[in-house]
């Protein structure tokens, strides 16, 4: 790639927060990554009984949501701009997923089978089970291929109810609500209740696409009215986190306060329940609010080593999300036998699984094999996108300088 265009000028992503390449969903997918890191950093050492670790886990489990609806914003956002048949929809978003799930697959069963060697059969249901259920995170493409399947007829769900587009909004949310309070405060076993019960417990299987239907269509409805929420979410981006902090004690004090009646911890905690898909939904909100004032700082100063250190986490973002839980165990079977107390083995954890899962990326970042191992690549799509919106006539001696 030419560093200067014909006309001198440096071709280096210009930032844009409607149009173009979106610089905020960069730090959006640094922050979920960084997050999501951390929750399985506390997760795997944490006591059942630990009041502060499950009031932590229950916070940081936002990221699974705020995967899919980031995921599901920029495909419908990609195919608004740029409409693609069905057959070519699913083509490109499944291949997206598809390699690197085989190759990490493959990785994690041969791990699997280092450290616990079993007969063939048994390797092979072993195999097969992580192929359709999807080894530890990788769960999430196993559902990402799943929502992408069905993420058409959304496209057409949205077309037909144009000008309802609220009433859409409001019965999405009010369904998860329902199969999240179902499943939570209905504990019963026999009879009617725990009929529902276990209704819902297989329609929030966290496997399945269902049990992330309102974020979905959140997000589906997001790129569609994306001008407009965009711009309300400029306006009022103080006033939007102050509000997601107010959330998030909210939501902590009511674990609390659950927990002291219950003692229990995991319960008070519990993904699927109607308070954690309020917070999951601020939590979205405030994540993007972030980025947007990132992105503006970006567009009013220009690159930086801020902005050079966010575009580059955020393309090694998937490569480390796909990698990251092989360092943790690694780490994780060496600290076990020294019996840390919980919170000192979260941090080593998170810090050691960070270090390691980036400097194993960053080896495969800028190789031929990086769509393989880390998923899809997004710099030609950022050099593409961000001088979309340039003049014409400049636009196209940025283009010929980029090809």
């Amino acid at each position: 790639m030419s560093d200067a265009t014909p006309a001198g000028r440096a071709v280096v992503p210009e930032p844009s927060l409607t149009k173009g390449y979106l610089f905020q969903l960069d730090l959006f997918r640094v922050l979920v990554f960084a997050c999501v890191i951390g929750q399985h950093a506390v997760l795997w050492p944490v006591p059942q009984t630990s009041v502060v670790g499950w009031g932590m886990v229950m916070l940081l489990h936002a990221t699974r949501q705020a995967f899919f609806f980031l995921s599901v914003l920029v495909a419908t956002l990609s195919q608004l701009r740029s409409p693609r048949s069905v057959p070519r929809f699913w083509l490109r978003r499944l291949s997206e997923i598809g390699v690197p799930y085989l190759f990490w697959t493959a990785v994690y069963f041969a791990y699997t089978m280092i450290v616990t060697p079993a007969s063939f059969d048994k390797a092979m249901a072993i195999l097969g089970g992580d192929l359709r259920s999807g080894y530890y995170q990788l769960y999430f493409l196993v559902v990402l291929a799943q929502i992408y399947v069905v993420l058409p007829l959304f496209f057409w769900l949205v077309r037909v109810t144009r000008g309802h587009h609220g009433w859409v909004f409001s019965v999405s949310a009010g369904l998860e609500l329902a199969m999240t309070a179902v499943h939570h405060y209905l504990r019963a076993t026999t009879g009617f209740a725990g009929s529902l019960h276990n209704f819902s417990s297989v329609l929030l299987w966290p496997r399945r696409g269902v049990a992330y239907e309102f974020f979905v269509v959140a997000a589906v409805l997001a790129a569609e009215h994306f001008a407009e929420w965009h711009a309300f979410a400029l306006r009022h981006t103080r006033q939007l986190l102050w509000a997601v902090a107010a959330v998030a004690v909210a939501n902590e004090v009511y674990y609390l306060v659950v927990e002291a009646i219950d003692h229990n911890p995991g319960y008070a905690s519990d993904l699927y329940q109607p308070v954690a898909e309020v917070w999951f939904a601020a939590a979205i909100v405030g994540v993007y609010c972030l980025g947007c004032r990132y992105a503006a700082r970006f567009a009013e100063s220009g690159p930086s080593r801020t902005s050079a250190f966010v575009t580059l986490a955020a393309d090694a973002s998937g490569g480390i999300y796909l990698s990251h839980v092989l360092v943790l165990q690694l780490v994780f079977s060496g600290l076990t036998p020294l019996a840390l107390p919980w919170g000192a083995t979260a941090a080593i954890l998170y810090v050691t699984t960070v270090v390691g899962a980036t400097a194993l990326v960053m080896v495969f970042l800028r190789s031929p094999v990086r769509r393989i191992v880390t998923g899809p690549d997004r710099r030609a799509e950022r050099e593409r996108l961000a001088v979309a919106h340039w003049p014409a006539e400049e636009k196209a001696e940025v283009m010929a300088g980029v090809r």
